[in-house]
């Protein structure tokens, strides 16, 4: 299931699809825009020295331009809830609702093509996902979003109806009671039907493709939601394994931390742990080596942290770059030689220690 959805990601931006999709300026051109944050440049000027592949070539760049993040409150909308996108009447798809920079994409076509049967929805409708869908687009892309719903700008509508296929997941469940407004109503869906919301309240991505550089404000009230009160001193050492991922994984994984145990890092693998934990893990962490993977997007909730990015590829993946950028964090990366950055790969584990941006303090005991 897992490498089903890596090759649907794989082809969301690269393959040309005989559905029929459009841009929402095209297909509701009377529609209005409500500005919620305006755009604005950030340097950049560490890609000077990084090596981008095409797909993350619009990144190179001495500045990274954030999106301008709007709304619109549409008609005549129906939405899929296999592929979390929405639709005109005739069933072409909105390219804004397929995610962060998505234009065409691989989606399951008999869930939108051979679904004879809609169903109304009463009231203002959005929703939570988008057809990405792992740790780091539901943290990054998909929250960030949401969280929009805090502006004081949507208090106009009693009540906002979030639609989540097949409910919450408990990873989604547990920050949306952190996040959740007072107007917003959790509202299920089945999965063998398209619906058709009365009105539905288009958000933009706060994100772009392939960039963790997300909004100040939702950062601010994540963690102040969010962050544990009693936690330890931020002394810990983590080397995050992919050891149960379907790519990225790290061949000499155990050969790494031969070499990283006698500097005092600890290897987690973040799927074996609840959100909660998650969040208390890194807060008291202070320097992180990890392949490139889902589980640094958990960076937001450290502080002044020192990174270490094993990139599989001799191209630099920016995700988590930007991420840093963002949080304050001192990033630094290492390439290798896989072919592409969704392959496994191996390190030099002398190289990476040698490369450990350390503090200067005697490392912790293991």
């Amino acid at each position: 299931m897992l490498r089903r959805a890596i090759r649907t990601v794989k082809r969301l931006y690269t393959d040309s699809r005989s559905l029929n999709s459009t841009s929402l300026p095209e297909a509701y051109p009377a529609s209005h825009k409500h500005l919620l944050l305006a755009s604005r440049e950030v340097p950049t000027p560490e890609t000077e020295h990084m090596s981008f592949g095409e797909f993350y070539s619009y990144l190179d760049a001495p500045t990274y331009q954030t999106p301008p993040v709007y709304t619109s409150l549409l008609d005549d909308v129906l939405f899929c809830p296999t592929n979390n996108v929405i639709m005109t009447p005739n069933r072409t798809v909105i390219e804004e609702s397929a995610g962060p920079g998505a234009s065409t994409f691989c989606v399951d076509d008999r869930a939108i093509v051979e679904k004879d049967h809609v169903k109304p929805l009463s009231g203002i409708c959005t929703s939570l996902r988008s057809s990405l869908d792992n740790y780091y687009h539901f943290l990054i892309d998909h929250l960030s979003r949401f969280d929009l719903l805090n502006k004081d700008y949507f208090s106009q509508y009693e009540r906002i109806n979030l639609l989540c296929p097949s409910g919450l997941h408990p990873t989604e469940k547990y920050f949306l009671s952190k996040l959740r407004p007072s107007n917003v109503r959790i509202v299920p869906l089945e999965d063998d039907v398209l619906y058709q919301p009365e009105k539905y309240l288009f958000l933009s991505f706060p994100t772009r493709r392939s960039s963790a550089y997300i909004p100040g404000s939702f950062v601010e009230r994540l963690r102040d939601r969010v962050l544990h009160q009693d936690v330890g001193a931020r002394t810990r050492r983590l080397y995050i394994s992919r050891r149960q991922a379907a790519d990225r994984r790290l061949k000499n994984d155990d050969a790494l931390m031969r070499q990283l145990r006698p500097l005092g890092f600890r290897r987690v693998v973040v799927e074996e742990l609840s959100p909660a934990d998650q969040i208390q893990l890194f807060q008291e962490t202070e320097l992180v080596v990890a392949p490139h993977g889902a589980g640094l997007a958990n960076l937001l909730f450290s502080t002044d942290a020192r990174v270490l990015e094993l990139q599989p590829s001799q191209n630099v993946a920016p995700h988590y770059y930007l991420l840093c950028k963002r949080m304050g964090h001192d990033y630094q990366y290492l390439t290798h030689d896989a072919p592409s950055v969704d392959d496994d790969f191996s390190t030099r584990p002398g190289v990476v220690a040698d490369q450990l941006p350390l503090p200067k303090r005697n490392a912790p005991s293991a």
